[in-house]
């Protein structure tokens, strides 16, 4: 059936973000852009501070481009900033916007062409700029004069960036017309945006207010889809509550709390300070010592190997993560192989549980160590990544397929009344990895005259990690 075309006036289009999308906004295939109800209740209802919880693939990448273009549009000599935890990221929503300048009939309005780098900008005919930015380099965004500041997956950002560096944007600015602040995110732990979330009802200022929309109430959300996932995943899991349903989850029952992975992924030291960006992988360095564990793929899950650095054993960055999927064991091999040379010889432990054995085997020649994994040893190697995180001295990039996976490998009560440490229902595969290759970190390489002994062929008698309240409840039955 052909769009209808409906009349629109001047003052609909310049006021109401939504009629100017029905006007001039077109979907990648060509296609009127028609918000949904939840995008619809939200643009019109934009504060000087919108605190928006949403879940995964609810259109909140769409919304804001939305909002972003028309605000820049109808408003003249603005600077408009697209903010998220990296560049990387802000790009989601800075492209959606390019988008609509570069086809239709927006693409008049632009003033030369859109620069990508270092840091992606549009000019606008009416002096209106729109600017990407990511959070992890503050200094590009503190001093800048900003009228709308859209902060993409806002829970993951720092929490002084949002406090001292975004929300102070509106001290003069935000008294003109439509200026505003919009974070939006999906939950993660505690933290500003909670603050701000948890604040916007009790605001008696009339400036502040607060939309929550699970991916459920996507209307073009696929519900088979949803509900295969809520059945994989588990009801009551983290991932369903927090990616999905958009809750806020208290974390007690996380192996790896929160604010653990938040102060690793923003204490992460290799980010290039010219345009925020991360190096990852990170090349390797003259002089520094690396180890990689490397976590088997079976028939449905992923291999992954990952390298830590580990010539400051208070300071241990992730640099390089190899995750790949149906390759076969030739091909895993070879990667395996390759990281070790890459990386200067880096000590090698993977998994060799079953058919991993003769992998360990096979890769001979670069001296591979192998470790076997039981209810008991995986608790060993689990608190020994827990503990580095707890004492901050891993650190991962941002990335939310690593920071994912932390969040959500969890603490389980059994039938028994054990504890015992899993994905619910999910991939773990990551957080194998890193294990691995954390209990190399571990392991000491300098004592007093013994320089380099390698102490992993060793299987010490697991004992209780000191202060974690479920070591006595653990079940070490295979």
């Amino acid at each position: 059936m052909p769009h209808k075309k409906v009349s629109i006036s001047v003052e609909e289009v310049t006021t109401d973000p939504v009629a100017f999308a029905r006007a001039f906004l077109k979907k990648p295939n060509g296609e009127p852009l028609e918000p949904h109800p939840g995008q619809i209740e939200m643009l019109r209802a934009i504060k000087s501070m919108t605190i928006c919880c949403c879940g995964r693939q609810w259109g909140k990448s769409v919304a804001m481009a939305i909002y972003a273009t028309w605000f820049a549009v109808t408003h003249s000599n603005r600077q408009v900033f697209i903010v998220a935890p990296s560049l990387d990221q802000a790009r989601i929503i800075f492209n959606e916007v390019a988008f609509h300048f570069r086809t239709g009939p927006l693409a008049s309005l632009l003033e030369g062409k859109i620069n990508e780098y270092p840091f992606p900008r549009i000019k606008l005919a009416n002096g209106t700029e729109i600017h990407g930015r990511g959070a992890n380099s503050p200094q590009f965004l503190r001093g800048k004069k900003c009228h709308l500041a859209v902060v993409d997956e806002a829970a993951f950002c720092k929490d002084t960036t949002l406090t001292d560096v975004i929300e102070p944007f509106m001290t003069v600015t935000g008294q003109e017309k439509d200026s505003g602040i919009i974070m939006i995110s999906t939950p993660f732990g505690l933290g500003a945006f909670k603050d701000y979330y948890d604040a916007a009802p009790l605001d008696d200022t009339g400036t502040m207010t607060r939309f929550h929309f699970p991916s459920t109430s996507n209307p073009h959300a696929d519900p088979r889809f949803l509900e295969r996932v809520k059945k994989r995943v588990g009801e009551d899991s983290m991932t369903w509550r927090t990616e999905y349903l958009a809750e806020f989850v208290d974390d007690d029952l996380a192996v790896f709390p929160s604010s653990a992975i938040r102060w690793a992924y923003e204490h992460y030291p290799y980010l290039d300070k010219e345009t925020g960006v991360y190096e990852f992988p990170y090349k390797p360095q003259e002089n520094h010592t690396y180890v990689q564990g490397v976590d088997l793929a079976n028939v449905r899950d992923w291999f992954v190997s990952t390298t830590l650095d580990t010539t400051d054993p208070l300071n241990v960055p992730l640099v390089s993560m190899v995750r790949q999927q149906k390759r076969g064991y030739t091909v895993y091999k070879q990667i395996v192989r390759e990281q070790h040379t890459t990386y200067n010889n880096a000590e090698t432990l993977i998994d060799a549980t079953s058919l991993g054995e003769s992998v360990v085997e096979d890769l001979n020649d670069i001296q591979a160590e192998g470790y076997k994994f039981s209810n008991q040893s995986k608790y060993e190697v689990i608190q020994e990544l827990s503990r580095m995180m707890a004492e901050h001295r891993l650190l991962i990039p941002y990335d939310r397929d690593i920071i994912s996976e932390l969040q959500n490998f969890t603490y389980e009560f059994t039938a028994n009344k054990n504890i015992r440490m899993e994905a619910k229902k999910g991939h773990d595969d990551i957080v194998m990895s890193l294990a691995l290759a954390a209990h190399l970190a571990l392991i000491p390489r300098r004592l007093g005259l013994m320089m380099g002994v390698n102490f992993s062929r060793i299987a010490p008698k697991p004992q209780p990690v000191t202060g974690d309240p479920f070591a006595e409840l653990f079940s070490f039955d295979d």
